[in-house]
């Protein structure tokens, strides 16, 4: 980015960006190449950014808009920021110039239009400056974003089309059913591990290999659930209003409850059936 005063160029900065699309570095060239800002990431989550020497925290709503920035040595809250609805900024205290506001997103300050990497965002009209890259797959508004239902459906890279995200969910939904087949499965074998091993440690041995199996499977059964449930609302499923997701995630989360208490008790006695075996 250059800035030019009078035709002579006073700031020169690029910007050094991760995989992924996360900003990373902002290095001034007429300043020999000095590094002015240094951002930290996790995932999507934005963390912390080094300014001049000085560290400070970002702290998101569970949107991911940034709503203050703290300093990590005094603790001192230097900026804050509140929305309208659509990410234009309500107000603002600002003490250090940050350029991540609404949505974890770079805010232009000379624009005012937010980059979300595919496209631009003007948070004042709450419309984008392009059409969706994936053009009608997306739906019929191609200046749209999840059918303008930005509570109840997301689309991370703004590029699945809705009947992709069906087929994904559908396929993640019958992914959880086979592993909590498979987890049932080890359990089951649980309870033949005495009649199967000749000593109390073959027998106990049995019990331990057959347990991280189960709980293996458990666990990627619950992830997988979850995700069918996530990715079915943000297809847009009628079924799958706000009201029925939480009966979705209500019920993935029984079922891994349920499955959890009974690998529990089927460990327990497989071990107390293997004390009966010879040592």
């Amino acid at each position: 980015m250059e800035l030019f005063f009078y035709n002579r160029l006073i700031s020169n900065i690029y910007f050094l960006f991760l995989i992924k699309y996360k900003l990373v570095k902002n290095v001034c060239e007429l300043n020999n190449g000095s590094i002015s800002d240094r951002f930290v990431w996790l995932g999507d989550n934005l963390l912390a950014l080094e300014k001049n020497g000085v560290a400070f925290n970002y702290i998101a709503d569970g949107n991911k808009n940034i709503t203050q920035l703290v300093n990590l040595t005094t603790g001192e809250i230097a900026n804050k920021y509140d929305y309208s609805p659509f990410g234009q900024l309500a107000k603002t205290d600002e003490n250090v110039e940050n350029s991540f506001k609404f949505s974890s997103e770079y805010a232009e300050k000379e624009t005012g239009l937010i980059y979300y990497n595919y496209r631009y965002y003007n948070p004042v009209n709450g419309k984008w400056l392009s059409r969706d890259p994936i053009q009608e797959k997306g739906g019929m508004n191609v200046y749209g974003f999840v059918n303008n239902n930005i509570i109840n459906k997301w689309d991370k890279l703004g590029q699945i089309p809705q009947a992709y995200l069906g087929l994904i969910a559908a396929i993640t939904g019958a992914l959880a059913n086979e592993l909590s087949v498979l987890a049932n499965s080890y359990i089951n074998k649980m309870g033949k591990c005495d009649k199967g091993c000749p000593t109390q440690k073959d027998c106990k041995s049995c019990c331990d290999k057959l347990a991280t199996k189960a709980a293996f499977a458990i666990s990627a059964a619950y992830a997988s659930g979850i995700t069918a449930c996530t990715l079915g609302a943000a297809a847009g499923f009628p079924f799958l209003s706000k009201t029925l997701f939480s009966i979705c995630f209500a019920t993935v989360t029984h079922l891994h409850i349920s499955s959890s208490n009974g690998l529990t008790n089927a460990y327990r006695d497989c071990k107390e059936s293997c004390e009966q075996l010879k040592s």
